[in-house]
């Protein structure tokens, strides 16, 4: 893309110009025969590079936004692992009586798996509407845009499953195979 001042008539133009070549060459033969031709300075630049610039913003936002999120992960996993340990921890002599009456331990552990990760599906199930509204409002201000594929939400969803399965795996595990006089007794 050229962009050309012309002292007469005080105006801006641009004017793209197809080059073939090594780009150095054809920059500087591009740049001697529009100030043969325009008696003017020359200021253009690559098209590539006036992209690149104009992108150089949304590569920032990315790149702190993918830190927030890291960081938004790591700091929900604490918080999803305490909340895990107080609720079996309410839930000990319910887990005990379940288990004298009959249920095994990966009936027990079932059960508790799919209450946390139904929480997970609650919140996911919340979030969807308000995340692809704010993205297409987002994506509204570009010419050339993607469209938001379902998978993205799926993916994303899973991804949120697969991160609360790991965090509560363990303590669910380990209420579900507990001794169940030990959590009578402390009751």
């Amino acid at each position: 893309m050229v962009k050309v001042t012309a002292r007469e008539n005080l105006y801006l133009l641009n004017l793209p110009v197809e080059v073939q070549g090594p780009p150095a060459r054809a920059y500087r033969a591009v740049k001697e025969t529009f100030e043969r031709v325009t008696q003017s300075d020359f200021n253009g630049q690559f098209i590539d590079r006036q992209v690149a610039e104009s992108f150089a913003g949304q590569q920032r936002t990315s790149t702190i936004m993918t830190l927030f999120t890291a960081m938004a992960i790591l700091i929900s996993l604490p918080g999803l692992f305490a909340m895990s340990t107080y609720f079996i921890r309410q839930r000990a002599k319910e887990i005990a009586v379940r288990k004298v009456f009959g249920s095994t331990g990966p009936e027990v552990f079932g059960r508790l798996i799919r209450t946390f990760l139904s929480y997970a599906v609650i919140a996911f199930v919340i979030a969807t509407p308000a995340v692809r509204y704010v993205m297409n409002r987002w994506l509204s201000s570009y010419s050339c845009r993607i469209s938001l594929s379902p998978r993205i939400f799926i993916a994303a969803g899973l991804f949120c499953l697969l991160i609360s399965l790991v965090t509560v795996f363990f303590q669910s595990y380990v209420a579900a195979n507990a001794n169940p006089v030990k959590n009578i007794k402390s009751e």
